[in-house]
């Protein structure tokens, strides 16, 4: 048994089911903390909008309808694609990026879906606009390593 978080996408409200070890690793180390918040970018693989999760139920930007549900197999391949900074140059807050896709995705085909996401709407932690990184992948540019 596996717990996950189920989100709700902001964009077109699909149901997000993002096991929560995975998405709890990079608040695991107590001297590298991205945020103090357990906030998250989530790229969904529905509509490909890239937006920001808070994980604690109190956080006043919590959505109430998501919530940990205890399910028997993992769903996806949950991956870690990269720790963003804000754009505010005063803010130190960073933002874990995660994107889901099927186990047999090659990385070709991953850079390919990366490069259709749409990032309108992510922010930091504090709420501040965080935009597509430079050097990303768009459709002729490959992933940065």
């Amino acid at each position: 048994m596996f717990i996950h978080y189920v989100l709700h996408c902001k964009n077109c409200v699909m149901p997000l089911l993002l096991p929560r070890d995975t998405i709890e690793q990079p608040f695991a180390d107590q001297d590298y903390r991205p945020n103090d918040s357990l906030c998250v970018g989530v790229a969904c693989p529905h509509c490909k909008s890239v937006e920001t999760y808070f994980l604690h139920k109190k956080h006043p930007q919590h959505n109430p309808r998501d919530q940990a549900w205890l399910l028997e197999n993992r769903v996806e391949v949950t991956a870690h694609v990269s720790t963003l900074e804000c754009e505010e140059q005063a803010c130190k807050a960073r933002l874990p990026l995660f994107a889901q896709w099927r186990q047999t995705t090659t990385e070709q085909e991953r850079v390919a879906d990366i490069a259709t996401w749409l990032w309108e709407h992510l922010q930091c932690p504090d709420g501040h606009s965080i935009v597509k990184p430079k050097g990303w992948p768009s459709k002729t540019e490959p992933f940065p390593h």
